[in-house]
This record gives structure tokens, C-alpha cells and sequence, in this order.
């Protein structure tokens, strides 16, 4: 019997409440204000209870006994425990209980991070158990995930921003850079999925950074970067394993080009590693899946994040 059970009434009280959105632009303005973030606070004590008590009975009602294995089971625990500590802590009314109320969300973001790693562990559990019979009840494990995981993102999302507009960098609202330069980012992406590359298979392809009508936008830097190493790196895995035979090997380069439009940012990435094959297209945006060779493993995948151990 999964252990949230034991205080079921609260975490239903807390569930059975509508989240709210939040935009972005919303967010930036809160974390430059001090006086608007300290009643973002208040909000933020109330919401995080929601989200994370949606999360336990989610979890908690997975088809396939998923939420009674090893890894979900202790998320489902680590997620009450959490809207416990925040029903415990005060409201952050006033301005000495904003350091506390900070402090508090640091913890409750910082402590068991490994929740992607312990969901890929359930997952693998019920894939053991149905064999060839898991194909058939994939299509919904994945939707499940992928709302998890969507939620998952937006509520950490919160946390961080709030944790660091306590003490705002400068030129920073939180995690939002004001003027984030997309090219910057995408040399250091580059510069990480290379070095990546040439540890686990001897050498790398060249990124080249093309960068039409430079300029900056508001963004959080640490997600551009994760999500273009991703990128990067497959393509490096790619495009390195058709065209190299040996240490030394001429490999064709990557290129990558952003461009600034009226109202957004385009990123186009290519490179020649071959593509992927159409029998396999329909199988890249399933979780636990990998284009990685058994003699390949996922260790290259896995090094940047741990949400490669779903999407490869």
C-alpha cells in the first residue's frame, strides 16, 4: 500500500484544487520587484501544495501496479513529504519569514533530485515483467510520463525562479537572463557536447555557430543550453560514428543557425550523420528508447542528464 495513504485526507484536500498559470513574462517582473515576489511567496506556499499533491494521487493510481514499484513508490513518499514540510512551514507574510520560506523551497528542490532516475527504475520493472507484451501498453505508460514530466518541469521551474530572485544576479530576474545572448550559449553547448563526444569515441565533428541578426532576448540560459547540447551531442554521436574509422578521421561539420524574428528565436540545427531511419521514426519520441548500438551504451547519452535514461 504506497505510504501516502497514511495522510490521504490532506494530500486529497491539497489535490482536489485547481493550479494556476504563470507566464513568463509575469515571472520576470515578480523577481526584479521585491514586494511583488514576497506576495508571489505567499502564492508559491499554497500552489506548491497543489501541484505536489496532484502529482502523489497521479502517481498513486498508475495502471499496471506502477505506483507500487520500486523507485515510483518513493516518489509518491518523497512528494508527501514535501507538501507536509510546506503545510508545517508559515505562510511567508512578512519580510523576515522570506529568507525561511526561501530556504525551505531550496530544500524541497535539492533534496532527492534522482526522482527521473527513480521513475526509470518503476518503468524498467513493469518492462521486465511484460517482455514483448510491454509494446502493447506503452503508448499510455509514455503519456503518463510525459505529463509527469511536463509537470514536473513547470514546478521546478517555480521553485528555482523563486530561490534565485532572493539574491538576483545581475542582469538576471531569478533564472532569467534579461539579455541572453543565444550565441554565447550555443558555444558553450558546443564546446560541452565536443569534449563529450571525443571522451567516448576518440574524436568529434566541428560545430559551427551561425548567428543571423545577432541580438539578445530574455530566456533561461541553463535550459538553452541543455536542450542544445542534446542536440549537439547526438549529432556529434552521429555524424562521428558513419564517417570515423579510426582517431583522426576528416568528419563533415555540424551547423547550427539562429535566427532573430520579430517575436521569437529560431534554432536550426544539421549535420550529416545519416538521419534516422523511417521505421524508426516513430519510435524516437517514446521514452526508454535509443538509437545507441547494444555495443554503444548510453553512457555518452547519459552524461550531460539523467533524462536521457527515457529519451536517447
Amino acid at each position: 500500500m504506497p505510504a501516502f495513504r497514511l495522510n490521504r485526507r490532506s494530500v486529497l484536500r491539497w489535490a482536489e484544487q485547481s493550479p494556476t498559470s504563470v507566464t513568463l513574462r509575469d515571472l520576470c517582473e515578480i523577481g526584479l520587484d521585491r514586494t511583488r515576489r514576497r506576495q508571489h511567496g505567499v502564492f508559491l506556499h499554497r500552489e506548491l501544495q497543489i501541484r505536489l499533491a496532484q502529482r502523489v494521487l497521479e502517481l498513486a493510481a498508475l495502471p499496471y501496479r506502477l505506483g507500487e514499484r520500486r523507485g515510483i513508490r518513493d516518489v509518491i513518499q518523497w512528494y508527501t513529504d514535501f507538501v507536509h514540510m510546506l503545510e508545517d512551514s508559515p505562510v511567508p507574510h512578512a519580510e523576515e519569514q522570506d529568507e525561511e520560506f526561501t530556504n525551505l523551497l531550496t530544500r524541497v528542490f535539492e533534496e532527492h533530485n534522482e526522482v527521473i532516475q527513480a521513475m526509470a527504475f518503476g518503468v524498467q520493472d513493469l518492462i521486465a515483467e511484460l517482455e514483448e507484451e510491454y509494446s502493447s501498453v506503452q503508448a499510455e505508460v509514455d503519456a503518463i510520463l510525459r505529463r509527469f514530466f511536463t509537470a514536473r518541469i513547470g514546478m521546478r521551474f517555480l521553485l528555482q525562479h523563486h530561490i534565485e530572485s532572493f539574491r538576483n544576479r545581475e542582469g538576471h530576474s531569478g533564472i532569467l537572463q534579461l539579455a541572453c545572448d543565444p550565441a554565447v550559449i550555443a558555444q558553450k553547448a558546443a564546446k560541452d557536447s565536443t569534449m563529450l563526444c571525443r571522451a567516448h569515441l576518440g574524436q568529434a565533428p566541428h560545430i559551427t555557430i551561425h548567428h543571423t541578426n545577432p541580438g539578445t532576448f530574455t530566456y533561461v540560459p541553463m535550459h538553452l543550453h541543455y536542450m542544445l547540447t542534446e542536440v549537439f551531442k547526438n549529432s556529434c554521436r552521429a555524424v562521428t560514428e558513419r564517417h570515423a574509422d579510426g582517431f583522426d578521421d576528416p568528419l563533415p561539420p555540424i551547423h547550427c543557425h539562429i535566427v532573430h524574428g520579430y517575436e521569437d528565436v529560431a534554432i536550426r540545427i544539421s549535420d550529416e550523420g545519416g538521419g534516422i531511419s523511417r521505421n524508426d521514426l516513430a519510435k524516437i519520441w517514446k521514452f526508454m528508447y535509443t538509437t545507441s548500438s547494444p555495443q554503444q551504451p548510453q553512457r555518452m547519452l547519459r552524461e550531460s542528464n539523467d533524462l536521457d535514461l527515457f529519451w536517447g
